[in-house]
């Protein structure tokens, strides 16, 4: 009894720590310099990797996500949100975009998820946990792309955005939204 029980434990908590692994990495900041970023993945290799001018910095897992034949890099680019303003709207706000890259460094696609000027934010970024702002676990990959779960995201039309799964369209991806359910009548 006490071996099963004991066995139970041991591998609940093995799936608790798999879990934890691999469904919350980790983020690293690394300092933009010169219009480039230098990033080491998780398998040993290092990506030099260029950014467009005023990019304060990146977000990186350190995960190469395989879609395909494909590997992409997934790099949270930051930048101020009114620069040239910062006493003004927005002033100590950023702007956030996903920008993916193929493994051989060849840009991919590049998304805003997260701005102050624009009102959109990832789910995982308020959820008034400490650390919210640095928390990017609202994309989720899969070997068919990615998704990302919003908080606060409206598309041209005004409707509510509450998921958005990217598909592999040729050389870049495309996205695919879920709106939220309209309350009431």
């Amino acid at each position: 009894m006490i071996s099963k029980l004991r066995l139970s434990l041991i591998g609940f908590f093995l799936n608790v720590f798999w879990v934890v692994g691999v469904c919350a990495s980790e983020v690293r900041w690394v300092d933009a310099k010169d219009g480039q970023v230098m990033v080491r993945a998780q398998n040993g290799n290092e990506y030099v990797l260029s950014v467009p001018m005023g990019i304060k910095g990146v977000y990186f897992d350190g995960d190469l996500h395989r879609v395909g034949e494909k590997e992409y890099l997934s790099i949270f680019q930051v930048s101020a949100s009114n620069p040239l303003r910062p006493d003004g709207f927005c002033g100590s706000g950023d702007e956030v975009w996903l920008q993916l890259y193929e493994s051989s460094s060849k840009i991919s696609s590049r998304i805003l998820v997260s701005s102050c000027l624009h009102s959109i934010s990832l789910a995982s970024q308020n959820s008034g946990q400490e650390g919210q702002d640095n928390d990017y676990s609202s994309v989720k990959w899969d070997e068919y792309g990615f998704s990302i779960e919003w908080f606060g995201r409206v598309d041209s039309f005004g409707r509510v955005v509450s998921l958005t799964s990217y598909r592999l369209c040729g050389d870049s991806f495309c996205g695919s939204d879920l709106f939220q359910k309209k309350s009431g009548n």
